[in-house]
């Protein structure tokens, strides 16, 4: 039962590869934002930009899947989607403030869910590429 929800989750995915990679761009586009961020104004200035650049993400998340229940990338774009609505900024303000911790553990909350979506799409890309040849 798992190995076939597996296989329906690569095939779902594997139709919607340009999609997935388009939102991976726009989540590290948006920590790329707050890492640039050098003084509490541009936090908040990127906390703002930011803040549309996350429903353009779940705006088109929804549109990969509208079911929301196909691709198990889902609950990674969550995470970090409310990681870039606002742990990141306040992290990153603490940061500037001279406490680096929590930017550290937000960072790392970050790269593992980056992680998480980079090791799906390229099992997808391999499952794909296996099946062309076969």
């Amino acid at each position: 039962m798992e190995e076939e929800e597996h296989e329906r989750q690569v095939a779902f995915d594997s139709q919607r590869l340009e999609a997935h990679r388009t939102v991976k761009r726009l989540i590290a586009a948006g920590r790329a934002r707050y890492d640039r961020a050098q003084t509490d104004s541009a936090v908040g200035k990127a906390r703002s930009d930011v803040g549309r650049q996350v429903a353009e993400i779940r705006r088109r998340v929804t549109e990969l899947d509208p079911w929301g229940v196909n691709s198990p990338l889902l609950g990674e774009y969550e995470k970090l989607e409310a990681l870039l609505s606002g742990g990141y900024a306040d992290a990153r303000i603490a940061a500037l403030k001279g406490d680096g911790r929590p930017l550290a553990d937000v960072q790392e909350r970050f790269d593992r869910g980056m992680q998480v979506i980079t090791d799906w799409l390229e099992e997808v890309e391999r499952e794909e590429e296996k099946d062309e040849h076969e």
